[in-house]
């Protein structure tokens, strides 16, 4: 399941890059915000795969 929640908002906010609703002509703000949020995204995804492997340790570690 957070590999299906991880897709559908990665491929939803590149459809709108892709089809020209976005721009990356905004403030700086915007673009710390979205680093953030794929960096959450991406700590998701590996605590998913660390728990679902068994790595505690390293689940743990990750937050």
């Amino acid at each position: 399941m957070a590999f299906v929640m991880s897709f559908i908002i990665v491929a939803g906010f590149s459809l709108n890059i892709a089809v020209g609703q976005s721009s990356f002509a905004v403030p700086l703000a915007y673009h710390v915000h979205a680093v953030v949020f794929m960096a959450w995204i991406g700590i998701f995804l590996a605590q998913h795969v660390t728990a679902s492997a068994g790595n505690w340790p390293l689940h743990a570690k990750l937050g």
